[in-house]
């Protein structure tokens, strides 16, 4: 427990220290007539919330609470709503519960606000909103319309959309691993159609840098991903056949890839149920056939079944086999994994909501037929199995105004593993927003279906506690948040971790410039503890959104009694006519040592969520252009190139081309 008593005496002294502030009382805050508010709209192809988001989610990467994956979710989720817009007078809590930036308290009080004003007239009346602030109106503005609400059946409800995409990457001035089949080249064709939320279809095939168009029989694509959602009212509210992910609780039982469920995120929310995939992805997910219930009022089951190959390799000489989801194929060694393990799995829940407060019990099994799978390699303690149950019971409950949430899981499994996660939320008090969070995963708990609480790719053995605070405005349009986590390793050591404890805390100030919240200025603090030793970053970004451009710009910094690692960066957008879009982005890095590196988020090519590697010297280029052509055809082009100056460094070149055809 030493890590807890060192984040302990940590949040003491914020305490102290922000308790010193002045804050403004609640009585001042000043809220906003309905005559004084700006229209707020924006049409499908305008730039206003591009920026937003991009910046919010490389924000959450940089403080490790989201994964590529996740990032690749949320970015085919913005261009999903891009296309089809939330309707603000018809949509529900399901449709908000999905947009991660959002609280439960603003959702609950968006729906009570509609509930109490009828039916909006415009966008603008979001302003008075309790708890809708300018950040989450630039996030939220541009995936939305108002509208009267047509009668339910007519045919305005029942309009539907498409889009069907080829994309193809290349990239040079990197060498090929030893043994790769394919070339530098990755493929994407995929396809996307919507019918409101009554009917939702998507179709992928992908092919990544280095995998082969055909290798011993096998032609096509490496991967492919099919999904088709049925939703509506009564007993069967949700059907999925294909690719789908399932997610209850805080991810103990059943979490797979799914953003912001697990406390690795300061600011999470508990799972709800069933969602399809609709991105090309190899990681985490279930094929075969799901359905969410409603037998009664209050009570709600769900269950899922999926079959499934997945990568595995083998240990040794011995017959136990190796986990392996990258979904990489480049050589024949990766080749020969493919498909070599055989997962069944069995996944359901039951809930039962009154009033405030809900009762959950969640149940998953796995089985791996007469193969015997080896549950943490770099843990041979916790052995292998050919099958493996797990249970849990969660909860949730909030205060009437949904200001007070309180949500946790208790979560055992078949072999005397078990894990339990708290966490507690208070929004829009007189501190601001609060976030306190715990977990406790034992030695022997071990789960591929869970979100992954601890800093490992499974859930394993692990003890921390998480804070997050955002503080009133200490000063007018200004901002700050702390964040802080503290945990320890349970058990044997895995590969790569350091025993004692790991801990790190952040500071982010945010300084809008202007009453619109179109330009922000943003320093970011963090100081970690980690297996690599103990690290500072700090960032200073400059924002601004404006109707014609969005500019970013800004200094990255990792300090150290030898030599200073930094980068400076810029990003532009802007709009050269109705129909053409223009982005460019420059940086300039120097970073010496592996410990010091650091990360950019310029523009990346479409589907290629990582942020870039700065490591070594040099500096990085990049120009994208999107073009209109017509109502229904969008092409869109990117090219970077990264010149470094240390001669054991590649200077790689990616170039991509994407046609797009909306319907």
């Amino acid at each position: 427990m030493k890590p807890m008593n060192a984040l302990a005496a940590q949040l003491v002294l914020v305490l102290l220290l922000s308790f010193a502030l002045p804050y403004p009382s609640l009585a001042e805050a000043r809220t906003p007539t309905a005559d004084s508010l700006s229209s707020l709209s924006t049409p499908r192809d305008s730039l206003l919330g591009v920026e937003a988001w991009s910046a919010w989610i490389e924000g959450q990467q940089a403080l490790g609470a989201l994964e590529e994956d996740e990032a690749a979710q949320l970015y085919a989720l913005y261009e999903r709503l891009r296309l089809a817009p939330l309707e603000l007078n018809t949509l529900h809590e399901e449709e908000l519960r999905q947009l991660p930036f959002l609280s439960d308290y603003q959702i609950y009080q968006l729906l009570r606000f509609r509930s109490d004003q009828g039916q909006l007239l415009s966008l603008g009346q979001l302003k008075l909103v309790p708890g809708w602030d300018a950040a989450t109106l630039r996030l939220f503005v541009p995936i939305a319309l108002c509208r009267y609400a047509p009668p339910t059946g007519s045919l305005a409800v029942l309009e539907g959309r498409g889009q069907l995409e080829l994309g193809y990457r290349r990239r040079e001035g990197r060498p090929p691993r030893v043994g790769q089949l394919g070339a530098e080249d990755a493929a994407l064709l995929s396809a996307y159609y919507q019918r409101q939320e009554r009917l939702q279809l998507y179709v992928a095939g992908a092919k990544g840098y280095g995998e082969p168009w055909s290798w011993r029989g096998r032609r096509g694509f490496d991967s492919y991903n099919v999904s088709l959602r049925l939703s509506r009212e009564g007993l069967l509210r949700q059907l999925v056949l294909g690719d789908y992910r399932m997610a209850r609780g805080l991810g103990l039982v059943l979490g797979q890839g799914n953003y912001p469920l697990g406390l690795r995120s300061y600011r999470p929310r508990l799972g709800r149920g069933l969602r399809p995939v609709q991105h090309a992805t190899e990681q985490r997910f279930a094929r075969g056939l799901a359905c969410v219930l409603a037998p009664a009022r209050g009570w709600e089951l769900g269950f899922g079944l999926s079959q499934r190959a997945l990568d595995a390799t083998q240990r040794g000489s011995s017959s136990r086999l190796q986990l392996s989801e990258a979904g990489v194929h480049r050589t024949a060694s990766e080749q020969v994994r493919r498909g070599a393990l055989e997962e069944r799995m069995l996944a359901g829940w039951l809930q039962y909501s009154h009033g405030r407060g809900a009762l959950a019990v969640q149940a998953a099994y796995l089985d791996w037929g007469d193969k015997e799978l080896q549950l943490l390699p770099s843990v041979p303690e916790l052995g292998a199995r050919r099958r493996l149950t797990l249970g849990s019971l969660s909860y949730h409950w909030h205060s009437p105004q949904a200001q007070l949430r309180l949500e946790g899981e208790l979560a055992y499994q078949s072999g005397g593993g078990w894990a339990l996660a708290q966490h507690l939320s208070w929004g829009q008090g007189l501190l601001g927003d609060l976030g306190l969070g715990y977990w406790r995963l034992s030695p022997s708990y071990w789960n591929s279906l869970g979100r992954g609480l601890e800093h490992a790719a499974w859930v394993h053995g692990e003890e921390g506690a998480r804070l997050y605070w955002q503080l009133p405005e200490l000063l007018d349009y200004t901002r700050l948040t702390l964040q802080a986590e503290a945990y320890h390793p349970l058990g044997a050591l895995r590969r790569g971790q350091r025993e004692g404890e790991h801990w790190s805390w952040t500071a982010e100030l945010t300084h809008q410039l202007d009453a619109a919240g179109r330009s922000l200025l943003r320093l970011w603090w963090r100081r970690a503890q980690r297996a690599e030793g103990t690290t500072s970053r700090l960032r200073l970004q400059l924002e601004h959104s404006g109707r014609m451009m969005e500019l970013r710009c800004g200094l990255q910094l990792v300090p150290s009694t030898a030599r200073h690692a930094w980068a400076l960066y810029a990003r532009a957008r802007t709009q050269l006519s109705p129909a053409l879009h223009l982005e460019l982005g420059a940086d300039y890095f120097d970073a010496p040592s592996w410990q010091q590196r650091l990360y950019g988020y310029l523009p990346r090519e479409r589907h290629s969520y990582a942020p870039q590697l700065l490591y070594g010297r040099g500096y990085d280029l990049v120009l994208r252009l999107r073009a209109r052509l017509g109502r229904r055809w969008r092409l869109e082009g990117e090219a970077s190139y990264q010149r470094q100056f240390v001669s054991s460094r590649p200077s790689p070149m990616h170039y991509a081309l994407s046609c797009i055809y909306r319907y």
